[in-house]
């Protein structure tokens, strides 16, 4: 089967589309390549959710649920593991954290595996001390038992219900959450060395495999954008939990997902086709696929192409989501059919991730223009409020001039004798009238009537 792929540009702000709103490149042809797949969006539909968010929360299970050796070979660069960190996104009350209930309920863990599952995340420490556990074992010395903290397993799965706790806690000052969730991306040794014996949690590389799903509120994504140079947005695949696709008579419930992960004889095979090394058993990969990876990897390498920085980790996830739509098909080897509907995956990816950013861009411009707002009519109130205490001043000073000279003065002498005070001198006689200050009469002139001003009820105090 051939997908075919609409063209991939950098993102462009102005025609990039809030979430909710965004297309899907995941169409009829996506999910019908595969029973699978077809299984999946049944079940999302089944119950009014995402197809896209219900496989992205899919796939993070398999990459928790697999063998910890099983991973990518190194065609360029370095071998990586199979985790995977998946961002569900929509507005509020959308329908976030039902995906993941419906992806979980879809493909509960496989008895056997020891995997710590639907775990909340607080920090990195914590991630890593799943998978620890104090057993008791004999001292070298004395003999005696003592209890002693040892790796007792190697699948973790991981939920956060509102990103707002991940972005929160991931920018904090020396916070570790961030950067063990970037390094578990690529299978990396987590854990830590400067602390106390009892403390102490290394987890080495290649001892373990997680999935990772993050329900985000789309305008709260901002933190994990900010972290592009720390390279966190570019290892997550970004899923709406919007789906426009979802039809007004919705599928039955297909029932539990038909998959169980690889057995262990299906890993140690691999060593046959000399792609087990040492204890790692690499997957294999289409030699097309493969030439793919490596023409772009060089132009890169070779200064001729550049990526944009949110594109940094592009091929790495593209060939993630391939393993992982390999091993959901049963098989440990990567084909173009597999690459081709990653590609698609990846697309959709990219194009919620842009929304993200273009939605953030929005909010961020709309909170501007309410500051902004607030700002210019705090400055008017501010500027009223001195107007009027400039009223009341001169008020202050006509009363007095009349109380001292009660039989002179009028309003034109006043204007005259008080230049500095002009432009409100109207609403200050005014203002001593009504206080009861002064009292104005009227008297015939050649002319006009000449506004006399009198001594008041009180003298101002």
């Amino acid at each position: 089967m051939t997908f075919t792929m609409p063209p991939r540009t950098q993102a462009d702000p102005e025609a990039a589309k809030p979430t909710g709103e965004q297309p899907t490149t995941l169409d009829d042809e996506f999910w019908g390549a595969r029973a699978h797949l077809k299984h999946i969006r049944d079940a999302a539909h089944s119950r009014q959710r995402s197809a896209p968010a219900v496989l992205g929360v899919t796939l993070a299970r398999i990459a928790a649920m697999v063998d910890h050796r099983l991973r990518i070979p190194p065609i360029v660069g370095a071998d990586a593991g199979l985790s995977l960190i998946t961002a569900v996104l929509a507005p509020p009350g959308v329908g976030k954290s039902t995906a993941s209930h419906i992806g979980s309920q879809l493909l509960p863990a496989p008895a056997g595996i020891d995997i710590a599952d639907q775990l909340p995340i607080g920090t990195g420490e914590g991630m890593v001390e799943v998978f620890f556990d104090m057993l008791e074992e004999p001292d070298e010395v004395t003999g005696k038992p003592k209890k002693v903290k040892k790796q007792v397993r190697h699948n973790a799965f991981f939920y956060v219900d509102e990103g707002q706790v991940l972005s929160e806690i991931g920018t904090r000052k020396n916070a570790t959450l961030l950067p063990t969730i970037r390094s578990a991306f690529t299978g990396a040794t987590l854990g830590q060395m400067n602390a106390s014996e009892e403390r102490r949690r290394v987890l080495p590389a290649g001892s373990y495999t997680v999935g990772v799903v993050v329900a985000l509120q789309t305008v709260l994504a901002g933190a994990l954008l900010d972290d592009a140079d720390g390279g966190t947005p570019q290892r997550m695949l970004w899923l709406p939990a919007i789906d426009t696709t979802i039809p007004d008579n919705p599928p039955v419930w297909p029932g539990l997902l038909p998959w169980q992960p690889p057995n262990r004889e299906a890993v140690n095979a691999l060593r046959d086709d000399g792609w087990l090394i040492g204890e790692d058993a690499h997957l294999t990969v289409a030699e097309s696929i493969q030439r793919e990876i490596r023409a772009a990897d060089l132009r890169r390498a070779r200064g001729e192409e550049t990526t944009v920085l949110l594109d940094a980790h592009e091929g790495l996830l593209r060939l993630k989501l391939a393993a992982l739509l390999t091993i959901l098909d049963g098989r440990l080897d990567i084909s173009e059919e597999d690459w081709q509907l990653a590609a698609c995956l990846k697309e959709a990816s990219n194009e919620t991730r842009d929304s993200v950013v273009e939605a953030v861009k929005q909010d961020s411009a709309r909170r501007e223009a309410e500051q902004s707002s607030r700002l210019a009519r705090r400055a008017a109130q501010a500027d009223v409020a001195v107007g009027e205490r400039r009223v009341i001043d001169c008020s202050r000073k006509v009363a007095e001039k009349v109380w001292r000279e009660p039989d002179r003065w009028t309003v034109a002498e006043l204007r005259r004798s008080m230049s500095r005070w002009r432009d409100v001198l109207d609403e200050g006689v005014d203002h001593a009238v009504l206080e009861g200050w002064v009292v104005e009469k009227t008297e015939p002139g050649q002319g006009a009537s000449k506004r006399l001003l009198r001594r008041g009820e009180k003298r101002p105090s």
